[in-house]
Order: C-alpha cells, then sequence, then structure tokens
C-alpha cells in the first residue's frame, strides 16, 4: 500500500516464489488482501508462480512442485489475475536432450507436465506465460524466445502464452534480434521491463536507461504491433524504492512518446 501511494502505478505482478505474498494463504487473500487492494485502486495482472532456480525437477520434487503450482493458481483466482507467469522446468533426465527449437518436441516428460500445468491455470480462468529464460542447469543453452513459441506451438493449450524477459534476452544475446521478430502473431501476455549490457552474459534487470537498450526503438516496435498488454518492471537495484521506481516511471513515460 506505501508502495502503490508513493508512484503512479495500479497494477501489479505479485511475487509467489518467496516473501510476504508467497507466504500469504488463499483465505488471507479473499478476506483482508484483496478488499484492502479493491478500495485503494490495486489491480493485480499477474502472479509469478514458484520456480526452481535450476530449472530442474527430480521425480521426487514433481508432485511437490505440482502442489504449489495448484496453490499459486487459486491464489491467482482470487486475486482475479488474468495469467501465470513461469519458468518451465525441465524433468530431470531431459535437461541435456534440447539446444535448440528443433529439439524441444523431445522433451516429452516436461511437455506433459507443461500441458498439465496449463490445463490446471484453465480451471481457474488463467493463462500461463512461459517466460524466456537464460542458461541454467534444466536449460543449459537457455531457453530463448524462440524456444517459448515453438513450446507454445507444440502444446496447443489455447491458454498458454508467453511473457518477454528484457534482461534474459540480453544474456540469451537477443536483444537485436527479438526487436525484429516481433510482430502482432507472437506478442507475449506480458513483458518483463528492464535493462542489461549488450556484451555481458550476466542477467542484470538494470533499472531501465542503465543499460544498452534503445528503449525509441523498443517503444516503436510494440506501438507498430499494437501492444496493449502490461509492461511489468522488474529490476534488481540496491537502490530500490519509491524514488527509483518514479524515475522508472519518468524515464519510460518521456521514451513512450506517443505509445498509448
Amino acid at each position: 500500500m506505501k508502495l502503490h501511494n508513493g508512484i503512479e502505478i495500479n497494477n501489479y505482478e505479485l511475487w509467489d516464489q518467496d516473501g510476504f505474498f508467497a507466504e500469504t494463504g488463499v483465505e488471507i487473500v479473499i478476506k483482508n488482501l484483496l478488499p484492502q487492494m479493491e478500495t485503494a485502486g490495486i489491480i493485480v495482472g499477474s502472479l509469478h508462480a514458484p520456480f526452481k532456480k535450476d530449472c530442474i525437477i527430480s521425480e521426487d520434487e514433481y508432485e511437490s512442485y505440482f502442489m504449489k503450482f495448484q496453490k499459486c493458481c487459486k491464489k491467482g483466482k482470487a486475486y482475479k489475475a488474468k495469467y501465470l507467469v513461469i519458468h518451465p522446468p525441465v524433468i530431470a533426465g531431459e535437461e541435456n536432450i534440447t539446444r535448440d527449437k528443433e529439439e524441444i518436441h523431445l522433451l516429452k516428460k516436461s511437455l506433459s507436465l507443461w500441458l498439465k500445468m496449463g490445463k490446471e491455470a484453465g480451471v481457474y480462468g488463467l493463462d500461463l506465460a512461459f517466460e524466456n529464460l537464460p542458461p541454467s542447469q534444466g536449460w543449459p543453452s537457455g531457453c530463448n524466445w524462440e524456444m517459448s513459441l515453438e513450446i507454445i506451438k507444440i502444446l496447443k493449450q489455447p491458454n498458454i502464452k508467453t511473457c518477454l524477459d528484457i534482461s534474459h534476452c540480453f544474456v540469451n544475446k537477443q536483444i537485436q534480434s527479438i526487436l525484429t521478430e516481433l510482430n502482432e502473431k507472437n506478442l507475449p501476455v506480458g513483458i518483463h521491463v528492464s535493462d542489461g549490457i549488450v556484451d555481458s552474459r550476466k542477467d542484470c534487470h538494470l533499472p531501465p536507461g542503465e543499460g544498452d537498450l534503445d528503449w525509441l526503438n523498443f517503444f516503436a516496435v510494440l506501438q507498430k504491433n499494437k501492444y496493449k498488454r502490461n509492461l511489468v518492471i522488474e529490476v534488481n537495484s540496491p537502490y530500490l524504492g519509491i524514488d527509483l521506481l518514479q524515475k522508472i516511471i519518468s524515464f519510460l513515460q518521456k521514451n513512450i512518446q506517443n505509445y498509448n
């Protein structure tokens, strides 16, 4: 509430990995949090679902992981969110199968899990957005934008979409190509907005304007493709707070120009 009162943002993506919102149960959301948020004019557009940092799930972890995901689905519905963002987990044993989009279809067990998750999210009226990812144990070469699109193509589940993370595009050395590949047919349901360094493989999540992204071109591409969906500020900074967020908002508004 304090954050909301200090900045010009009313639409949020809640972090369900750890911290306050992850520890909050559905009943508390319905009875306490949601009424307060609605009174303050706060909208929860999406939730970032729990994820394994190494993006790999063993057979022993499968059930507990899916139970956490189900809980997130229930909270997503309670918050009246539109979609959940996930880091697609890979089932142990399949992590070294794929290096590019042409091999995604070989991830049989993982595809089965992702489809199950998509259907579960659909039960609660939610879309499921697959985020492009930097390299990890589960995705040794990263899960880049094209691979995310290929997952959607294979699963053919209407509520399975993508979420584009700008910082991860830098890590995967895709930041230049992504601006030419985005079009009206492959637009993500949300974009995690941050900045990065072209020659760095570090997942920086810098505040917009502190890296190498051509923001005027970025917004021109969004405007050209009639993007009207969420831009989620996702930055990593020791100075993160109301003052920095207000500075980021002012920077983005300046670069948006005629983008609506």
